[in-house]
């Protein structure tokens, strides 16, 4: 909120913080920032719950909405998110990446009702959207 408002963006600008395991609040967002969960046993890498956030994005970014996508540089959410819209890695340093998977206009936002060729996205704990 504070850079929101540092930046001019205050009353166009609304930050909220959720659980991305419960409905959203009711609004669409048009932008969402990520840190999807992974949970590490030794060497083995649980990607369940990243993935299960990414496939609810959907029901909440809106048309045109954009996630960014903090995530450990190895770990491999590029394909799941393909699945849900166009993604592109913004940023890439040794540990980290950031990812920004844009959701198509067309989607409707029900993976089972998507029209040809159209796409939804993921999930976040992190959203804005702009008034």
């Amino acid at each position: 909120r504070a850079n929101a408002e540092a930046l001019g963006l205050g009353e166009r600008v609304r930050v909220e913080w959720w659980d991305a395991r419960e409905k959203p609040r009711g609004d669409r967002y048009d932008l969402a920032l990520v840190n999807p969960p992974f949970h590490q046993h030794g060497t083995e890498v649980d990607l369940g719950p990243a993935l299960a956030l990414f496939r609810s994005l959907g029901t909440w970014l809106g048309r045109n909405g954009r996630a960014l996508v903090v995530a450990n540089r190895t770990l491999p959410y590029e394909q799941a998110l393909a699945e849900e819209g166009q993604v592109e890695t913004v940023a890439s340093t040794r540990g980290y990446k950031l990812l920004s998977l844009k959701r198509s206009a067309r989607s409707s936002g029900s993976r089972g009702r998507r029209s040809p060729g159209s796409r939804s996205a993921g999930s976040s704990r992190d959203a804005t959207r702009s008034r």
